[in-house]
């Protein structure tokens, strides 16, 4: 990921390419991070947690569909 790039619908969209791919039970704060290639702690800036990106997520997936 470009430096300055991420942003909080970046991370949500990301979590839910990951959530579609492997299921909704398999989405991790590590995974998530990885595959933005980013540290964990650098995904603090635009999610407070776990719960929140799952959050995040049904309704990012509510609007889409």
């Amino acid at each position: 990921m470009k430096k300055g790039s991420l942003n909080r619908q970046v991370v949500l969209e990301q979590a839910l390419l990951r959530a579609s791919e492997g299921g909704f039970s398999k989405l991790t704060y590590n995974g998530l991070a990885r595959s933005l290639n980013v540290q964990p702690q650098s995904l603090y800036r635009y999610v407070d947690n776990i719960a929140d990106v799952k959050g995040g997520v049904v309704a990012l997936y509510i609007k889409k569909n």
